[in-house]
């Protein structure tokens, strides 16, 4: 058994790269304490949220503070969706979000609030190759990566431009939410 207390945990704080506004993460399990499963512990104050990623396998998101958002891509492109193209869901202490793997989505705080969430997700999958089941470790892939790849550039200044329309683009979908 491997107990863990989720405020004891080493805190860091989030890049730039994969969050906007102040995220605070306490990594609570990974590959060096759990056989299976990463938890995460994170903090988002002031509106703060993830930028647009996904995940190889299901996360599952238990809010346990304040109120936060959650916002799927329904388009299959990060340089060219319309707000329209974001599907947005209010997320409230008591329930429960599933994202299936693979699904481009972003979360957090809403706009000039504080949200905590735990963060649920399996490390590892499997792949059968010759009658043999292998584990293989799972990424997320961040927005930051996508927009080198669609631009075909890795100049920083023009990635973190990009990633910074793109951002405004998310904000302005998750105000509505407020309206």
């Amino acid at each position: 058994m491997n107990k863990r207390n989720l405020y004891n945990c080493e805190a860091k704080k989030a890049s730039s790269d994969y969050f906007n506004g102040n995220v605070v993460i306490r990594d609570v399990y990974n590959e060096n304490n759990s056989q299976d499963q990463e938890l995460y512990f994170v903090e988002f104050l002031n509106g703060a949220l993830t930028t647009i990623h996904f995940h190889e396998t299901e996360q599952i998101l238990l809010p346990v503070y304040g109120k936060g958002v959650v916002g799927e891509l329904k388009k299959n492109t990060i340089l060219d969706f319309d707000l329209d193209d974001i599907e947005l869901n209010s997320l409230d202490l008591g329930e429960i979000v599933s994202i299936p793997a693979n699904i481009l989505h972003f979360h957090g705080a809403i706009p000039q609030q504080n949200f905590t969430h735990i963060a649920f997700r399996k490390m590892f999958d499997y792949i059968c190759k010759n009658g043999e089941i292998n584990p293989y470790k799972t990424k997320t892939r961040w927005i930051y990566d996508f927009i080198s790849e669609e631009l075909g550039s890795n100049d920083s200044d023009l990635i973190k431009a990009t990633l910074q329309k793109i951002s405004n683009k998310v904000q302005i979908a998750v105000n509505r939410i407020l309206s």
